[in-house]
């Protein structure tokens, strides 16, 4: 038996091409809802359906009163690869950026010591350093 999808999954797949095939980039504007809804024959309430998913997906966001716009593409990493965060996210034409907020000698504690496998109250340099990727913060080491 064949599966049947319905409305709003197949407005998501519109959606989705319209993405791909518009040229659109991030943070360009999406036509209005009053425009989607008739470039694709649907009601307001399944196209605020899938405008949600497609939020949650990462794809678009929303500005009240301004409108949905299209998304940044997330960073994708292999973690198996030996390449740095920093050469991905260049790779993948994306804005880097490290901020470093700490760094410096420290003595380690008990826990850190058996985490290490050193003396308690050895020296360790401390890194503590804020990433981000088209200027949103991406990673806290």
């Amino acid at each position: 038996m064949q599966h049947k999808t319905g409305a709003k999954e197949d407005l998501i797949e519109r959606i989705q091409i319209y993405l791909a095939e518009s040229g659109l980039q991030a943070d360009d504007k999406l036509p209005s809802e009053r425009q989607l809804c008739a470039m694709w024959s649907v009601n307001r309430s399944t196209l605020r359906a899938a405008i949600a998913h497609l939020q949650e997906l990462g794809l678009i966001y929303s500005a009240p009163g301004l409108g949905n716009f299209v998304r940044s593409g997330k960073l994708e990493r292999m973690l198996d690869d030996m390449d740095s965060f920093q050469d991905v996210a260049e790779k993948q034409k994306k804005a880097f950026e490290t901020i470093v907020l700490r760094q410096g000698l420290i003595k380690s504690d008990i826990s850190l010591s058996k985490r290490l496998r050193i003396d308690p109250g050895a020296s360790v340099f401390e890194l503590v350093r804020l990433r981000y990727v088209d200027a949103v913060a991406a990673s806290l080491e």
